[in-house]
């Protein structure tokens, strides 16, 4: 299961002389330090980047069931956006076997239907209303539900949350109907009844991925394809990924990481850039099979030492 980028590895574990396990390192806190601090373009990285490593649980037929911001976890990546990784894996099993059971549960991001078996039985599409959840804090700074734990539960059953678009800053530089793509995303998963939530992860991720695209392109960045972390996506290449559709074609696999060694370089073609001129930019690169956070920064096209090919113009990452 910990195979993956965006999961907490495993590093070792036994019983002798008492049960216990050691975890790889994460250096930079928990999403609950920075939600509401993130820049957009950031915040919708972050969430992508989570789906992608709940994905590869649900591939493994794993439901994680308690996903909170405390459970997402970061490593810090020099000059780079740190690295959001899931942890805390251990009682998706507990609540498989007692679906009835909120033991253990943080209210604020548990779904209906671990309140009220009336809502169906607790499995993947949990785990799409508690990131929705959790995206929600990301963005605004705020739970979509707060409150004593009692008076939360009957919100959660009862109420709709307030747009998330009416507490977050964007950029005056995106187009208008950013705010209402996000609400559409973020208010999908979200949904009470599973039926109208999204129904497989991959298509909650989609549509982050190209609201992401969206916003950097808007913003005059150039981007490697939408923060891709190369856990992605040879297999999903003919997703449905510019709406919030609930369903889609079939995506078999997202977890192709690549082999290459660093460096691992990926041309993006020229925009009208000549030589001389500054140009924002967000890099990725890839070192033994794990591919880094986005790097954002500025370079001048004529600087060849920064991995700009002054043949054509054309920046290379």
């Amino acid at each position: 299961l910990d195979a993956h980028d965006h999961i907490v590895g495993v590093v070792d574990y036994d019983s002798d002389p008492l049960p216990w396990i050691a975890m790889e390192y994460m250096d930079g806190g928990h999403l609950g330090d920075r939600s509401g601090e993130m820049t957009l373009p950031q915040a919708l990285w972050t969430a992508t980047t989570v789906t992608k490593g709940v994905r590869h649980a649900h591939g493994k037929g794993v439901a994680h069931l308690d996903l909170k911001p405390a459970n997402i976890l970061f490593r810090t990546i020099g000059d780079g956006w740190d690295v959001p990784k899931v942890a805390d894996w251990g009682l998706s099993k507990h609540l498989l076997d007692h679906s009835n059971s909120v033991e253990g549960l943080s209210p604020q991001y548990a779904a209906p239907e671990q309140f009220d078996d009336e809502y169906g039985a607790t499995d993947d599409i949990t785990d799409i209303y508690q990131l929705g959840a959790v995206f929600y804090e990301l963005f605004t700074g705020e739970p979509p539900f707060d409150g004593k734990p009692f008076k939360v539960i009957r919100k959660i059953q009862d109420e709709s949350p307030t747009p998330p678009s009416h507490l977050v800053d964007v950029p005056e530089e995106v187009d208008d109907d950013v705010p209402n793509r996000l609400d559409d995303i973020l208010l999908t998963a979200l949904a009470k009844q599973k039926d109208n939530r999204y129904e497989d992860i991959i298509y909650f991720r989609d549509d982050l991925e190209a609201l992401f695209d969206s916003v950097v392109g808007e913003l005059g960045w150039t981007t490697t394809g939408g923060g891709d972390t190369g856990e992605d996506d040879a297999d999903d290449a003919g997703g449905d990924a510019g709406s919030t559709k609930h369903s889609g074609p079939d995506h078999d696999n997202d977890d192709t990481s690549s082999n290459e060694a660093f460096p691992a370089y990926e041309r993006i073609e020229p925009t009208e850039i000549e030589p001389g001129q500054e140009v924002r930019y967000l890099v990725k690169t890839v070192h033994q099979n794990t591919t880094s956070a986005p790097y954002e920064g500025t370079l001048t096209v004529s600087e060849v030492d920064k991995g700009v090919d002054t043949e054509d113009n054309g920046i290379i990452v």
